[in-house]
């Protein structure tokens, strides 16, 4: 079984710079506040943009899950679904890729 690394991207909606500054920095506290929390999370990066490039995106998240099915059950879970619905009325673009890590 392999691995599954689950990458998001995330442009937010706020007005200025510091307002997706801010919507960036309560995400990054909720996906902090889910570790520990999500069989099959084997690691987890998730911050805010550092650089102002014109077409960077705001935020963004790195997990590796242990495998496939982890990644599912995690899509489900009560702590992901919290945190969509945290997201939902900040999220302007989102970006997603699953791979696999070969074993």
């Amino acid at each position: 079984m392999s691995a599954i690394v689950h990458l998001v991207m995330w442009k937010l909606n706020g007005a200025t710079a510091a307002d997706r500054q801010a919507q960036a920095q309560v995400m990054v506290q909720a996906f902090d506040a889910v570790r520990g929390q999500v069989p099959g999370l084997l690691r987890m990066d998730v911050g805010a943009n550092l650089v102002g490039a014109e077409d960077a995106w705001d935020l963004a998240l790195s997990m590796v899950f242990a495998s496939r099915s982890a990644l599912d059950a995690y899509n489900v879970h009560p702590a992901h679904q919290a945190i969509k619905a945290l997201m939902r009325p900040m999220r302007q673009t989102r970006a997603q890729v699953d791979f696999e890590i070969p074993s």
